[in-house]
């Protein structure tokens, strides 16, 4: 990458303040810049670390519970719509929605749910194993308490 002309690069989940400081880097030169964010509460859990999500989105706390509620609007049911992809052995839907849900998980702070999100979408590829089922339980589980957590969060 470097020898194509690639200086940096920036990691998935995209974290906001390392995003920052890399337009800060390229925009004025001064590597030295350090605009790290720390929040002000520790909200974490087994399942939801709210602080991680918080830091990944630079500190902002509105545009993190505008992702928290575009997370709940799209995903509180994600369980059973996959179900019915699974039964209906419509598997591109389902590994594009475990994609998305991984993406989205780690960048709120979910990353139980992160794993077990691309441990059901590596499992569903490969139905005949059955191992799918126990993924599915599993995220069942994860994505109700990650839920729940959200909402807590929200509440408090």
């Amino acid at each position: 990458m470097m020898n194509v002309g690639m200086e940096a690069h920036l990691e998935k989940p995209l974290r906001m303040n390392p995003f920052y400081d890399m337009i800060y880097i390229y925009t004025t030169g001064d590597e030295g810049k350090d605009s790290s964010i720390k929040p002000d509460n520790n909200n974490s859990s087994e399942e939801f670390d709210s602080d991680k999500g918080l830091d990944i989105c630079g500190g902002d706390k509105e545009f993190y519970l505008e992702i928290l509620n575009d997370f709940l609007s799209k995903y509180t049911d994600s369980a059973n719509n996959l179900q019915k992809y699974i039964n209906d052995t419509n598997s591109t839907d389902a590994d594009k929605m475990l994609l998305d849900i991984a993406g989205v998980a780690a960048n709120i702070g979910a990353d139980n749910l992160h794993a077990i999100a691309l441990d059901l979408k590596d499992s569903i590829s490969h139905p005949e194993d059955l191992e799918y089922i126990s993924y599915l339980k599993e995220y069942k589980r994860s994505l109700t308490k990650v839920c729940e957590a959200i909402m807590e969060y929200k509440n408090s």
